[in-house]
């Protein structure tokens, strides 16, 4: 979760340098959303079932006498709602940053 944030502006930021424009580093970050969303999640279940084994109690708040069920809901949330809603504006400054100082280091 704390790497997921990060992949957007940074893939915002290079995308946008490289291409020289906002609109590839907007699409960079999409993707980078979708993907760290994917793997976030893929990594969040099985995590949440050994802590859930040994402790008995959640991943996220360390809730005790909830269904392992529960962790699907929270990591639906987290990884594909919450960080994504929260990260993307952050994506798109980036990637406006990075257009605009590609466009001032090419500049005659």
């Amino acid at each position: 979760m704390v790497v997921q944030v990060p992949t957007f502006p940074l893939a915002g930021f290079v995308a946008a340098v490289v291409t020289r424009s906002l609109r590839g580093g907007v699409h960079a970050t999409v993707w980078a959303g979708l993907a760290s969303g994917v793997f976030a999640y893929a990594a969040w279940l099985p995590t949440a079932q050994k802590v859930y084994e040994t402790t008995s109690s959640m991943l996220l708040d360390g809730d005790e006498g909830i269904a392992v069920e529960s962790n699907l809901g929270d990591a639906t949330f987290w990884a594909f709602v919450l960080i994504p809603v929260l990260a993307i504006p952050l994506g798109v400054i980036a990637a406006a940053a990075g257009a605009w100082l590609r466009r001032k280091i090419s500049e005659p």
